[in-house]
């Protein structure tokens, strides 16, 4: 088997599928190495792609392949849709604007007989079965490969966010609530609005930190923000990668919305999720915490296992 990934993130998906595929190969798949620099160039990029496209076509037929990246599912798609055992992996919503050509390619993907396509959650699936009338897609959580084994027991009573840094995750409206809490805000990640952090009150920039750092700082914090806006599909049905992080740190998770992606959890887990405008009532319980903290992750990967079996199905 052979995964191709457009993430920086190792995820258990990977993990449990090595477990039975003695020979599987993870390639990490990203732009030319310029692209983000002041010697960008377009010819350089589709020689970079052109390369990626000559490696997936020198793969044997039966060679299973795993695509993780909309994007990348979308540049391979047309060199390997004949393949019986390919599997497309949307980490972020296709396009489901009907009046836009890219949605009849995507839709066209979704309805691949061939292929097996996941989204990475419920709510996701759900949405694109709507829009593409599919009867069902089907889901792979976004859990990632837990990098540092204990969860700190000494909890600073502090709130932490660990991601972008960007005014679409910190507008206006979420500055104005963050200045009415009484408490300590940290944040980790990379700032791409200079100027933002001091618009912020009562914060503490901790800098860039790789992903084993952040993960380690998470389970310090007894709280951890998420930050999604609801005004485009792809961040209010948003499926983060940070919810596992978080959890599985010991944190609960402050929501600055009521997303459509998080409404389930929130709903589901009281004691591990609660909006922001709901924090001064909150009221930490160790036991209730670590209760369904144990029933989230059951069926989180009961939902990963299921996906799992579906890719040996066809594979094996």
């Amino acid at each position: 088997m052979k995964i191709f990934s457009w993430a920086n993130t190792d995820f258990l998906f990977e993990k449990k599928l090595a477990k039975h595929f003695y020979d599987i190969e993870k390639f990490k798949v990203d732009h030319d190495k310029d692209w983000f620099t002041s010697k960008k160039s377009y010819l350089k990029e589709f020689r970079h792609i052109g390369r990626l496209i000559k490696q997936i076509l020198s793969i044997e037929a039966d060679v299973p392949i795993v695509l993780f990246g909309t994007n990348l599912c979308r540049i391979l798609y047309p060199f390997i849709y004949r393949r019986i055992n390919v599997f497309f992996v949307f980490n972020e919503l296709p396009c489901l604007d009907q009046n836009k050509l890219l949605f009849l390619f995507d839709r066209k993907i979704f309805r691949s007989k061939n292929s097996q396509v996941f989204v990475s959650s419920k709510e996701r699936s759900e949405l694109c079965c709507r829009n593409y009338n599919c009867e069902s897609i089907k889901v792979l959580p976004n859990i990632p490969v837990f990098k540092h084994r204990e969860v700190s027991s000494k909890k600073l009573n502090h709130l932490v966010y660990a991601g972008l840094i960007n005014r679409s995750r910190f507008n206006s409206d979420a500055i104005n609530m963050l200045k009415n809490l009484k408490i300590e805000f940290h944040l980790l990640g990379k700032v791409i609005d200079e100027g933002l952090l001091a618009e912020i009150d009562s914060h503490q920039y901790l800098g860039e930190k790789t992903f084993t750092e952040s993960q380690y700082l998470q389970s310090q914090y007894r709280y951890a923000l998420l930050s999604y806006g609801t005004t485009d599909l792809n961040n209010d049905y948003c499926a983060p990668i940070k919810i596992f992080e978080y959890i599985y740190s010991g944190c609960v998770c402050i929501t600055i919305n009521k997303n459509v992606g998080l409404q389930r959890y929130l709903k589901l887990y009281p004691n591990l999720f609660i909006t922001l405008s709901e924090f001064t009532e909150y009221q930490y319980n160790e036991e209730k915490y670590q209760n369904e903290k144990e029933i989230f992750f059951k069926n989180e990967m009961d939902v990963l296992t299921q996906a799992i079996n579906d890719i040996l199905k066809q594979s094996l």
